[in-house]
């Protein structure tokens, strides 16, 4: 195996990402898989005997700025963010400002459990400007925020990332 690899064990549907470090990260769920990759034809079945060479590491999230994520048993909203990273949105007003009108659909309830996968910052975000790892759209170019900056997409994105792309105000998108 090599970093960026995909495995599973035969009989069990779990799926897990080999990082950078040679650790086994699981994806928790389907849908958290589905952001990242579109169907299941990177995955290689290992024997279980061979896992144990990889690590345990913590789980991989949602792909950043795909979905928005809480608690089962808190109402903070929050946005992923690019390492397993999440940061608070204000209210109501931000998730609308960067999400759009029906924000509340692109909500995921996480399992308390899966929620140790993630680091809390401690800023909140008031809505201004999109956060690190968000797709945007101004106009008819893409772009990705990355290091507080807008990076052009170029070429078109697969359907399965495509469709987590944001539009919101062009006030937001050129405050980067």
């Amino acid at each position: 195996m090599e970093a960026g690899d995909l495995f599973k064990v035969p009989g069990d549907s779990a799926v897990f990402y080999v990082n950078a470090d040679m650790e086994k990260m699981y994806f928790f769920n389907s849908e958290v898989y589905h952001t990242w990759y579109d169907d299941f034809s990177g995955v290689v079945e290992i024997a279980p005997t061979c896992t144990d060479a990889y690590p345990d590491a913590k789980g991989v999230s949602y792909l950043p700025g795909s979905v928005l994520v809480k608690t089962t048993i808190s109402p903070s909203v929050y946005v992923v963010e690019p390492n397993n990273k999440l940061e608070k949105l204000a209210d109501e007003n931000a998730a609308k400002a960067l999400y759009g009108t029906d924000w509340a659909k692109k909500v995921r309830d996480v399992p308390s459990i899966f929620f140790l996968t993630f680091t809390k910052e401690t800023t909140s975000l008031d809505g201004t400007k999109p956060h690190e790892g968000m797709l945007v759209k101004k106009g008819t170019v893409t772009y990705k925020v990355d290091g507080g900056a807008l990076k052009t997409i170029d070429g078109t994105l697969p359907a399965f990332v495509a469709k987590y792309v944001q539009s919101p105000a062009a006030s937001v998108v050129d405050a980067l």
